[in-house]
């Protein structure tokens, strides 16, 4: 039927085209960015998911440079660690030279300055080893009231503090003439020092009552006393071999002298345990005993970590000469470098400092003037290279564990932007014949309408001889 008023051709070959047309558009737009998902209209959930795998991707590409990052600094602290090995290595040499008798004073005079100059080299060394303003070399400082937070001048006192096993302050390296008077009450708390890496120079034993009021023996001191919340290196472990425990009979005075690292510790002994008319060591101080405990240090060449053990409360004063200005170089901590955003604290890996200064090392008070004194430098020598040797195992360990993250999460990557190529990006081929297809309709539908045209015109022809012919 042919109609004037309404065209059904045309209306279905211009739908066709609009239709080819609006494809043929998407078609291009697709070949031109390469994407088969440009809007959330293209594929939502497609999007969704590529969203998702994009953000990991970028994040996993941060995570690598955070391990390199990290792999660079246990490069940089093994390097330097090397190195001091080598000066501990010839320490050592004129240390075996120094013990020998063939050797006058004069010889050994000039030995023990090169000694001298060596182990401040090793210092210097720790101290300037820094990578991303990071000291790992350096000793830093404990993560405990410093001596001047309780007591901010000589002399100042604190009384009737609960016990426990209560980190009471950092004597700092430098201080000298430190007198510390410890009162335990009635009930026996002791006076405890410790070095940062967990050697026991004042005090009293594993076996004394306090440290079993508390929980805390042999098997179980590591956990539960020698951690970083009480100020100690990461990895200390517990040595009571240079451990001062006071005289036979305990004395109101600091009495017993003991060395370490060229520290004279001197101490008066636990009055629960030995003094005359108590003696018992049952956690009490009976007798109308001294409850007091009495320490002395000549100088600190090392921070040393006070403690106050017991079930009770103590008090305590505290003299001492002027402090060194203090050196903030090494108080920022361990390294921890994030390897996994979503794995908690097994996506972190930790690099914990490794003080390898010559008083973390326990060779500041050493000297190899004499055969004796050399002698025991080579045990604080053979002592020292152990303990290099272990920090540099301990880099190699954690550059390894990071590599070794950092390749997975390269692969990972890979794979995750595979996976969002073939969600996301666009088959060049099958896009291309569409676009043709979308062409062609576009064409065809073009055609229609024009003959949709024709067949008007010739409607018109139609009603022009049906009507204006026989009027003329």
């Amino acid at each position: 039927m042919r109609s004037i008023n309404t065209s059904l051709s045309d209306l279905w070959a211009a739908g066709d085209l609009d239709r080819a047309t609006a494809r043929a558009t998407k078609s291009t737009e697709k070949l031109s960015s390469g994407r088969r998902i440009n809007r959330a209209g293209d594929d939502a959930a497609g999007l969704a998911l590529g969203t998702r795998l994009e953000a990991r991707v970028r994040a996993d590409g941060r995570l690598v440079q955070g391990l390199n990052d990290g792999i660079s600094y246990t490069q940089t602290a093994e390097g330097a660690l090397q190195e001091i090995a080598s000066l501990l290595q010839r320490a050592r040499e004129l240390a075996v030279q120094a013990a020998s008798d063939a050797l006058d004073d004069g010889q050994r005079s000039s030995l023990d300055r090169e000694f001298a100059r060596l182990r401040d080299e090793i210092t210097r060394i720790a101290r300037a080893t820094q990578t991303f303003d990071r000291h790992p070399l350096a000793d830093g400082t404990p993560d405990v009231p410093a001596l001047t937070d309780v007591f901010p001048a000589s002399g100042d006192s604190i009384d009737h503090y609960p016990s426990g096993i209560e980190a009471v302050m950092a004597i700092p390296a430098g201080a000298t003439n430190v007198r510390i008077t410890f009162d335990s009450y009635p009930v026996d708390d002791d006076l405890q020092i410790f070095t940062r890496d967990g050697h026991h120079l004042v005090g009293t034993p594993l076996s004394d009552t306090v440290w079993g009021a508390n929980g805390v023996t042999a098997a179980n001191i590591a956990d539960r006393f020698l951690t970083e919340a009480n100020g100690f290196q990461t990895g200390a472990s517990y040595d009571a071999g240079d451990l001062n425990s006071g005289p036979a009979s305990y004395t109101s005075s600091p009495a017993q002298d003991s060395h370490f690292n060229g520290m004279t510790l001197s101490y008066g002994g636990d009055p629960d345990a030995s003094s005359v008319l108590d003696g018992n060591n049952n956690g009490t101080i009976e007798g109308g005993e001294d409850t007091r405990e009495y320490f002395f240090l000549d100088q600190a060449t090392e921070p040393l970590l006070v403690f106050a053990v017991g079930t009770g409360y103590y008090g305590m004063t505290v003299e001492y000469d002027p402090l060194p200005t203090e050196d903030p170089v090494g108080a920022e901590g361990e390294l921890e470098v994030l390897a996994a955003v979503d794995d908690g604290s097994k996506g972190r890996v930790r690099v914990p400092k490794t003080p390898a200064d010559a008083a973390s090392l326990h060779l500041l008070g050493e000297s190899i003037d004499t055969p004796a004194a050399a002698r025991q430098a080579l045990e604080r020598l053979d002592q020292a290279l152990d303990q290099v040797s272990r920090y540099r195992a301990l880099y190699g360990a954690r550059n390894e564990q990071m590599a070794s993250r950092a390749r997975n999460l390269l692969t990972e990557t890979v794979n995750q932007q595979a996976a969002r190529s073939r969600i996301e990006d666009l088959d060049y081929a099958r896009e291309t014949a569409a676009l043709v297809r979308h062409q062609l309709l576009q064409e065809m539908a073009s055609a229609a309408l024009v003959k949709g045209r024709a067949d008007r015109e010739l409607t018109l022809q139609l009603l022009e001889r049906a009507f204006l012919k026989p009027l003329k």
